[in-house]
């Protein structure tokens, strides 16, 4: 990782990990959400964190849900432990809405979905 000045140049994902952990949820989610739609299972996996969490974004477990089973179908295992303990979480009804976010966002290969 370098520095110019005060800027950091790290790789999309490095920095966005180094935002969210300053606590500036707000620019992470925007840089997670970013490469999430490119197919990063890490900021998949931290989106699905942020929405289980309530942090920079309302929780939200289906959002939560939608975000940990795409990256577990890509392989993340802890996306996997966490999709399965949301999972139980959720109402039939949330369970229900959550495959039919899931089904919509695929179709559109996640381009506007939060």
């Amino acid at each position: 990782m370098y520095c110019w000045f005060g800027t950091i140049n790290a790789a999309p994902i490095d920095a966005a990990n180094i935002i969210y952990n300053k606590g500036d949820y707000t620019q992470a989610i925007k840089l997670y959400r970013s490469l999430a739609v490119q197919g990063d299972t890490w900021a998949q996996y931290k989106l699905g964190l942020m929405y289980a969490n309530g942090k920079g974004v309302p929780y939200d477990i289906v959002k939560a849900y939608l975000w940990f089973n795409f990256a577990a179908v890509y392989g993340n295992a802890d996306a996997t432990k966490n999709r399965n303990i949301v999972a139980k979480k959720m109402t039939p009804q949330q369970a229900v809405e959550a495959q039919k976010i899931i089904r919509d966002c695929a179709a559109k290969k996640l381009k506007g979905c939060n």
